[in-house]
């Protein structure tokens, strides 16, 4: 919805902002929860204000962008075939021009390769399209055709693993801010600089990549914008994990915080990118299941695992060298963003030569 409501111009933005809020309530319900504790001095009253609030507030709320986004499912399914009826084109003659139709699964490659469908010509211009007609497609047929699709795929790991270093992160700085580095209010201190930091990566993220698309491409194609993003992910992430090496090395608090506030910064501005590059390596036709696909691989495999996983390394070898796990586990991310990279690129060059 964000993203066909948003104006061409500054969608990465508009995203940004959006994927922002997320994290963003994590720390504040994080701060929130914290202080009622301390206040009541009772476990129980964070978990009636959060009952309350998914029941009155959150589900009367969903349920309207959940039919909203249902029914721009089908409109989207109704445009597409309808733009396939409209690529057969009968002349006065009767004969028939069979027009090209990009779809984005077929040899294991991003594969928006162009689909020659065949069809049986008579004197009267009635044609028959063997190919199979997409409204007849069921979750299985959507799964498969995403799961074949390889920038989806690696984006989508890559997602996950990042989802598992940073939930690792917000579930474990306090902790060890308290612990190991002898601080006080470890909560207070990860949920003001991620705030901060998280306000101000989002925008830069945003803003950089629809100025580049802005200035270095003139009405960018889907599958150039998917490029664009996923390299703009690529670098910010390693950057990311640099910094979050960096806050580390030492225990000592205000180099922690230096990089844990810089990781922070690149891991909310590469999150507007990222989703615009999920959203630009699938047709329209298949949108509303690859965003819900890429939301379970990244839970199953990411914030799930991630508090469980370091705790039982905290046990083996100490906090400290347990919070290097969620540096370790970005490679992940750089390795699958990489080669999401890789293939996306060598579809556009595919594409680019095909049309020449």
């Amino acid at each position: 919805i964000v993203n066909d409501l948003s104006p061409v111009d500054s969608k990465t933005l508009w995203l940004s902002i959006f994927a922002m809020m997320i994290p963003l309530g994590y720390c504040l319900g994080l701060s929130t929860a914290d202080y009622l504790i301390h206040a009541t001095n009772s476990i129980h009253w964070p978990y009636m204000i959060q009952t309350i609030a998914v029941f009155f507030l959150l589900l009367p709320m969903d349920y309207p962008i959940i039919r909203s986004e249902m029914k721009s499912t089908r409109v989207y399914r109704l445009l597409d075939t309808y733009r396939r009826a409209s690529n057969i084109i009968t002349d006065n003659r009767g004969s028939i021009e069979l027009g090209q139709d990009v779809l984005f699964n077929l040899n294991g490659d991003l594969t928006d390769s162009l689909v020659r469908q065949s069809v049986t010509y008579s004197s009267t211009g009635v044609s028959r399209i063997d190919a199979q007609s997409p409204e007849s497609s069921t979750l299985k047929d959507d799964l498969s055709h995403l799961i074949t699709n390889r920038v989806f795929m690696f984006l989508s790991l890559g997602f996950a693993a990042f989802t598992f270093t940073f939930a690792g992160l917000f579930f474990w700085s306090p902790t060890y801010i308290e612990d190991t580095l002898g601080q006080k209010n470890g909560i207070t201190i990860l949920c003001v600089v991620a705030i901060t930091s998280g306000i101000i990566g989002s925008l830069m993220g945003g803003i950089v990549e629809d100025y580049i698309l802005k200035t270095d491409y003139q009405s960018p194609s889907k599958e150039m914008r998917c490029e664009v993003s996923t390299r703009i992910s690529f670098i910010i992430i390693m950057i990311a994990t640099v910094f979050l090496a960096i806050s580390l090395i030492l225990p000592h608090f205000f180099l922690f915080l230096f990089g844990l506030s810089l990781a922070l910064m690149a891991y909310f501005g590469s999150l507007g990118p990222l989703y615009s590059a999920l959203f630009g390596c699938v047709s329209d036709y298949y949108r509303g299941v690859a965003i819900c696909f890429a939301a379970i691989i990244q839970h199953l495999l990411g914030d799930l695992l991630a508090p469980s996983l370091i705790s039982v390394f905290r046990h083996m070898v100490g906090l400290r060298f347990a919070m290097f796990l969620l540096v370790i586990w970005l490679g992940w991310t750089v390795s699958a963003w990489f080669f999401a990279l890789v293939y996306i690129r060598k579809y556009n060059r595919r594409t680019r030569v095909g049309r020449a």
